[in-house]
């Protein structure tokens, strides 16, 4: 505090009084007024203090504290002389002056906020509750206690942590004296180094320095003769260049540019003359690729001839050769050949494109002249196949003329077209034949000259290996993309070409495989685009001819009428071929004329077909299924990649005879009228329809034997569809054969129906003999014998009769013991009977192994007749 009331904290704290109060010269609190009160209050206020002055903007320099040194310098001085004595006379003061952190927890806690002020209402009602009244002299008291309390406990921090502020000063001056000690010693050093600097080291430096310099001198002197030996070679180069004297031009730049990234690397002077040298290089480069398309090609690329022109390998090895052997030298050569190869092939699509447009052109013109219409206009090509060529007719697309050709006619325009393509690659061929002789002279004469750099040779062998399966590819990829363009042409006449007869089918197949035989023989490689289109169309024409085959036959079964007909001799050809496992050679125009029956010659026709030697009757519909198989054999010889197709085609054409002959005789299908109209279904027309099922079952193993043949080990399994086929006709005769069991058992029956009465004894019959119904049952068997007999074969024959008799003897058997025995009379006209039918079975000369109704011959057997 300042003015009149000023007094002193350490006087308050050593005051002998016995209050706050009598050390202030105040009353005792009992006996203040509240005027006292506002008096004492107001006497102890100071009055605001004028803002301090606002910082000096400018920068702090030493000059600022100059004040503060001299103010604080003396008595710094005076507390470290008497310092000893200071820290001993406050040792000696007694401890409970300081009040301690016990002491200072007594006080409130709202007495230490930030914002601690009592005019505040809520502040003012801790220390004053309203409802205590009294209390407020007590609490003034109270605060004042605290607040001395506090002062206190601040006065004694500050006088500790003054004492280490001014050892801080103190280290602070004795830092400064070093520093500047320091700072002497420093520069005393650094003159003396510059003198021993001068005296010692520069003198000595000179003739190290002035040797360094005469080297650097010749290096550059060298640098400079280098760059002028690289200016020098430049008019060189272009009078080399002026004489197209390629590979010595290309041998300068070489060397130049291998100067100019390694010993002259550094000179940013030379950039320009880095890039002139690879443009040069890249226009050599250029120029001798031209001349390599020239000579390999034979004519100028950028003016090529209608029709390319037959290339002589003696004539392509004096020319190519050399030029390939230095491009090879300068690694330039594999750039060379790829730009070959990509001239070709656009040479290739261009001439296939021309030709084939010309060619229709042709075509169409001499069809105009014929007509005498107006010549073809102008063609305009388009893009692809799709080109369109105008002629008298209007305008239609290339593959839309393919189609309309004849056989002839597409044979030949594609003849003109392949014959050109062929001269291509042949040029090809030879082209390649003439880059591996240069490739082996290089790497022969490449070895003899540098046996000893062994990277090197190992850098050309690579290079060369490189070049030469680049010369090969390029051969082998011009000859797909030559396979590539006809199958295109050959798939715009698919369909025509499944409408084709089988001869001109193998005739424009024979010319395909011409052309991929002659091209893989110049490539060496097999490709499947030309093959694969040509096996489609193969599986196309085979489809077809089945499904006309099958419509064919389906319309002539259905008006079948189930009579014999007379065998024409091929016929018996096909029969005798199939029976030894061999194709028909008839030729298709022959087989096509067998199918009409009207047309063929009875006088040399037979009753039957054998097979194995078994005669078989046989039907027309049966002919013309034997005239188709034969058809589909002759598609599998000729055209060898439909066998797998023709494994699943075959035996889908021979259940479609079983089906349709199943609905037409044994479901009666033959007497609607809108069919084959029959009045009933006879005897006879059970036996056509067995026998043609038993022919066809003779040669079912023939001619599985036959697709086997042409079928990979890996497909044989197709061959089950045959084995369904024939399993369907065994049981279709089988059901046949139960038919005429069923007949006769049915007959059997109702002669039978009356035994028991005709073999009873009467007075009309008192000798015994065969019944009449026993009579009946041989006479209906011998008779369908005799109808059967001449229809079937004996071994179907058999069969039936075989299993009549054994329904016969389980049948009769029964009617036999039903009938009364015990009179003699029956005993000896059943061994009667059964004695009469076993002599007239035996008149058959059927093949028994049991004999005849061997169960009735043992009931007869057992029978007493004495």
């Amino acid at each position: 505090m300042s003015g009149e009331n000023k007094y002193f904290l350490s006087g308050a704290v050593n005051n002998p009084r016995e209050s706050w109060l009598e050390y202030l010269g105040l009353p005792d609190i009992d006996d203040w007024t509240l005027e006292d009160l506002r008096g004492s209050v107001t006497s102890f206020v100071t009055p605001a203090s004028a803002p301090a002055p606002a910082a000096s903007d400018h920068e702090i320099t030493m000059a600022d504290f100059q004040d503060y040194l001299r103010r604080v310098g003396e008595p710094y001085r005076f507390l470290s002389t008497n310092r000893l004595t200071a820290c001993s006379n406050e040792s000696a003061a007694p401890a409970d002056e300081v009040p301690t952190d016990e002491d200072l927890s007594m006080i409130p806690a709202a007495c230490f906020k930030e914002h601690f002020d009592l005019t505040t209402a809520e502040t003012f009602n801790i220390f004053s509750p309203p409802d205590q009244p009294h209390t407020t002299m007590v609490t003034l008291e109270r605060l004042t206690h605290y607040l001395d309390q506090i002062e206190l406990k601040l006065l004694n921090e500050v006088s500790t942590k003054s004492e280490g502020f001014f050892e801080a000063l103190n280290s602070y001056e004795v830092l400064t004296r070093e520093v500047a000690i320091g700072c002497v010693q420093i520069e005393s050093l650094r003159e003396r180094m510059r003198t021993l600097e001068t005296n010692l080291a520069l003198k000595s430096l000179r003739l190290p320095r002035a040797a360094r310099r005469r080297v650097h001198t010749a290096l550059l002197l060298n640098k400079l003769r280098l760059v002028h030996a690289v200016w020098r070679t430049q008019p060189t180069i272009q009078q080399l260049l002026t004489s197209r004297d390629f590979p010595s031009a290309l041998e300068l730049i070489t060397s130049s540019q291998q100067l100019l990234n390694t010993e002259l690397a550094g000179v940013a002077a030379l950039g320009p003359l880095k890039a002139s040298l690879e443009h040069t290089r890249k226009l050599i480069k250029d120029m001798m690729s031209k001349d390599l398309l020239r000579l390999a090609l034979g004519y100028d690329p950028d003016n090529p001839p209608s029709l390319p022109v037959e290339a002589l390998a003696s004539e392509m090895d004096a020319k190519l050769v050399p030029l390939a052997t230095g491009l090879l030298r300068l690694g330039v050569l594999y750039d060379a050949v790829v730009a070959l190869e990509e001239q070709l092939k656009k040479d290739l699509r261009l001439l296939i494109k021309r030709r084939l447009q010309t060619e229709l052109a042709n075509r169409a013109e001499a069809t105009d002249a014929v007509s005498d219409e107006k010549p073809a206009a102008d063609v305009e090509p388009g893009a692809g196949h799709s080109a369109e060529i105008a002629d008298g007719r209007g305008s239609r697309t290339v593959n839309t003329q393919l189609r309309e050709l004849s056989v002839d006619g597409f044979e030949d325009v594609i003849g003109r077209v392949a014959a050109p393509i062929l001269t291509l690659l042949r040029r090809a061929a030879v082209i390649d034949a003439a880059l591996r002789k240069a490739l082996a002279r290089a790497r022969a004469a490449h070895s003899s000259t540098s046996s000893e750099d062994g990277s090197a040779n190992d850098t050309l062998a690579a290079y060369s290996e490189r070049v030469e399966k680049e010369s090969s590819g390029m051969v082998q990829r011009v000859c797909e993309l030559a396979h590539d363009r006809y199958a295109r042409l050959l798939k715009t006449r698919k369909d025509v070409h499944a409408r084709l007869p089988l001869a001109s089918f193998v005739r424009m197949r024979k010319s395909v495989n011409e052309f991929v035989s002659d091209a893989q023989h110049l490539s060496g490689q097999p490709y499947d685009a030309l093959s694969g289109e040509l096996r489609s169309h193969a599986q196309a024409f085979l489809q077809a001819t089945h499904e006309t085959s099958m419509q064919k036959l389906e319309a002539i079964i259905e008006i079948e009428q189930w009579k014999q007909v007379d065998v024409p001799p091929e016929f018996q050809d096909i029969v005798n071929l199939f029976a030894r496992n061999e194709v028909p050679q008839i030729c298709e125009d022959e087989l096509l004329r067998l199918r009409d029956a009207a047309v063929l010659d009875t006088a040399a026709a037979a009753k039957e077909l054998i097979v194995d030697g078994s005669g078989f009757k046989v039907v027309s519909s049966v002919l013309l299924l034997l005239n188709m198989v034969a058809h589909y054999m002759q598609c599998v010889a000729l055209l060898q990649t439909v066998a797998a197709q023709a494994a699943h085609l075959l035996p889908a054409l021979l259940k479609l005879f079983h089906t349709q002959a199943y609905k037409q005789v044994l479901q009666a299908g033959a007497l609607r009228p809108d069919s084959a109209g029959l009045k009933s279904i006879a005897a006879k027309h059970l036996a056509l329809s067995s026998n043609s099922l038993g022919l066809v079952l003779a040669l079912f193993p023939h001619l599985k034997a036959i697709l086997a043949a042409y079928l990979p080990e890996g497909q044989r399994a197709l061959l089950r569809e045959m084995d369904s086929a024939l399993a369907d006709y065994e049981a279709h005769q089988q059901q046949l054969f139960a038919k005429f069991v069923s007949i006769l058992e049915d007959r059997r029956r109702g002669h039978v129906a009356t035994l028991r009465e005709a073999l009873a004894p009467s007075d009309e019959r008192r000798r015994p003999e065969t019944s009449a119904n026993m009579k009946a049952v041989v006479k209906d068997l011998t008779s369908m014998h005799k109808q059967l007999q001449p229809l079937l074969t004996r071994a179907q024959l058999h069969a039936i009769f075989s299993q009549v008799l054994a329904a016969f003897d389980k049948g009769l058997l029964d009617a036999y013991a039903a009938v009364d025995t015990s009179p003699l009379y029956s005993r000896q006209c059943v061994v009667q009977d059964v004695h009469y039918l076993r002599q007239e079975v035996g008149k058959l000369h059927l093949n028994l192994p049991n004999g005849c109704c061997p169960q009735l011959v043992q009931f007869g057997l057992a029978l007493p007749v004495q």
